[in-house]
């Protein structure tokens, strides 16, 4: 993750002023997930992409450093919600890319959609403990 959040920031140099999300989809076979980067705000942001349902009527973990909340994705075509995990200031960057790692490895084998979500948020509340 840390490779490829580098790799989004080393492309930032080179891209005109016009571009301001530089975004990966990291393969997954099951789901969406996708790293993006926001360049005018400098903010690290991790979404899992809604496909099949709507979005579950679950209370989200409050992290310090990090903001949890559902949104759409904004450089997706059709304009898919997601849950959205960002990620405040560049000095969390660290445990928020753990975070994202984690959740990756937890959620790979779950196929069914609405059981991943759960699960994510789920692993979500045991990091806001730490």
């Amino acid at each position: 993750m840390k490779e490829i959040l580098g790799k989004m920031l080393e492309l930032e140099k080179t891209l005109p002023s016009t571009e301001t999300i530089i975004s990966k989809k990291i393969d997954q076979k099951n789901h969406s997930f996708y790293l993006f980067y926001n360049r005018l705000n400098k903010e690290v942001h991790f979404a899992i992409e809604l496909e099949t349902i709507e979005i579950p009527d679950i209370l989200l973990p409050k992290c310090r450093g990090l903001i949890i909340k559902w949104d759409i994705i904004p450089f997706t075509i059709g304009s898919k919600k997601a849950l959205i995990i960002s990620c405040l200031g560049n000095y969390n960057n660290e445990i928020f890319l753990r975070v994202v790692e984690d959740l990756l490895s937890y959620l790979e084998l779950v196929i069914e959609e609405e059981t991943m979500i759960h699960n994510a948020i789920g692993r979500i509340s045991m990091w806001q403990e730490f």
